[in-house]
């Protein structure tokens, strides 16, 4: 008896925690100016394994559908001329309108990530040095 009714508690309380998937949405926008960044790419990881990425669209949003492995993950936003943005977040339910706000930093000619014309990045407001 003891032992059905421990069951029936795991099997509900296992039921209510663990969802089979949960939506993350949100928008990236710079820091100063408060618009919006297309194309900054968003990562779902755990330690140094990406499990789920995607894009931002013209106006910065995103969303992204996890089927969460374990609870906690990291989110990570990257963007050309902006500083990388890690958040720690735990995976239980649907997070809607989250905020991340990336701070510009000075590129340099020898930066890995530099894939655009140097034209471009100044009409966008980011500044090129050249040394």
């Amino acid at each position: 008896m003891i032992f059905v009714a421990l069951a029936a508690f795991v099997a509900t309380t296992s039921a209510q925690e663990v969802k089979d998937s949960i939506a993350l949405s949100g928008r990236v926008t710079d820091s100063l100016s408060g618009k919006g960044l297309p194309f900054a790419k968003i990562n779902v990881r755990q330690g140094c394994y990406v499990y789920w990425t995607t894009v931002t669209d013209t106006n910065g949003y995103f969303t992204v559908t996890i089927h969460p492995y374990y609870w906690g993950y990291d989110l990570e936003c990257c963007r050309l001329g902006y500083e990388c943005y890690w958040k720690h977040f735990d995976a239980m339910n649907d997070i809607k309108n989250y905020a991340v706000r990336m701070k510009r930093k000075e590129i340099k000619p020898y930066d890995p990530y530099i894939n655009a014309p140097s034209q471009q990045m100044e009409r966008e407001g980011v500044k090129v040095s050249v040394r």
